[in-house]
């Protein structure tokens, strides 16, 4: 089946053999051997929080703090994402997190979009687009500054190769109104955004992003627990970006009693995405297997996913349209 996944983080998808290259090109002692380094980099089986689960993009940040990696990674995700059967993709990092040796955030993302110039070429079956993430730490006022240039960055850049705007990290560390500001500037210019919201069993963030004029929700399943948030989900028919693998190793659902079907038929817009491929160890087509396992999903529903993220996606009419083609092609 054709496919189009709009929520995966470049860091959190990094071949595990070109890491382990990468590491050992930069003098990084990370690991004994790349057994080893992959067992830092996936999350494991007993994976007990989100936190832990958060703690495997250690390793790779480590790594990827130069314009040579961010290209190298960029570009492999997206041969990854062909060989997916992956017709669009809206890949997404925070460029403020690979500054730490020098490099600016504006050479880290031009270095990321020519990846994506390049895979173009090299993989014409496939079309992406890139989403820059603000970062939520403990410390407000220590992302402040970061946070403003990833946001000018995103204006400056978009319909450029950046299609949007993102807030990620540790959800529920600073109050998302917090970063109301950020995004007043986005909507002033036009720049849409997508929130990561609801991840964590915490509702009204998902009813905050939406007052806050989220175009999607990242992850966003902890509205399954408020029927108010759901009507307004369906209301404003703003769709979530559900990643279920990465909800069952975080700790925050479970297999049999994940909410994708309990949202599904209450006509919620949902997107089926990875979130993180090396961390979880999926991909897109592993992803509906496990929909179809333990969701019941359909082929039909599963099609019907690919449609709703066509119509969601940060795309024109005209983009959207032939894309519509190529997946019923």
């Amino acid at each position: 089946m054709k496919k189009v996944e709009l929520h995966v983080h470049i860091d959190g998808s990094v071949r595990v053999h070109s890491a382990w290259e990468m590491a050992l090109e930069r003098g990084l002692h990370l690991a004994e051997n790349e057994a080893d380094f992959q067992k830092l980099m996936q999350v494991k089986e007993d994976c007990t929080s989100l936190a832990e689960y958060l703690a495997c993009f250690d390793p790779v940040l480590a790594i990827l703090q130069d314009p040579d990696a961010i290209y190298r990674c960029t570009y492999e995700l997206i041969e990854d994402l062909a060989k997916d059967d992956v017709i669009y993709a809206e890949i997404r990092f925070a460029p403020a997190q690979h500054t730490k040796k020098g490099a600016s955030q504006e050479a880290i993302l031009q270095s990321a979009l020519r990846a994506i110039e390049d895979a173009r070429h090299d993989f014409p079956a496939i079309r992406v687009n890139l989403i820059l993430c603000m970062m939520v730490l403990k410390d407000f006022a220590f992302t402040q500054a970061d946070n403003e240039e990833t946001l000018r960055l995103a204006i400056a850049y978009h319909q450029k190769g950046v299609c949007a705007l993102d807030l990620a990290g540790a959800e529920g560390a600073v109050p998302l109104k917090a970063y109301m500001p950020y995004f007043m500037e986005a909507k002033l210019n036009a720049l849409p955004y997508t929130i990561h919201a609801g991840e964590n069993p915490y509702p009204q963030h998902v009813e905050t992003a939406l007052i806050m004029g989220a175009k999607r929700i990242g992850h966003g399943i902890a509205a399954a627990m408020d029927p108010y948030v759901m009507k307004l989900l369906k209301e404003k028919q703003v769709p979530l970006e559900i990643c279920f693998s990465s909800n069952l190793h975080s700790q925050v659902a479970k297999a049999d009693t994940h909410p994708f079907r309990t949202l599904l038929d209450h006509g919620i817009a949902v997107t089926i995405n990875t979130d993180n491929r090396t961390i979880s160890n999926t991909t897109l087509a592993k992803e509906y297997e496990l929909l179809k396992k333990y969701m019941g999903c359909s082929e039909e529903e599963l099609r019907a996913c690919n449609h709703t993220a066509i119509q969601n996606a940060f795309l024109s009419p005209e983009e959207k349209a032939a894309l519509y083609q190529q997946l019923d092609a």
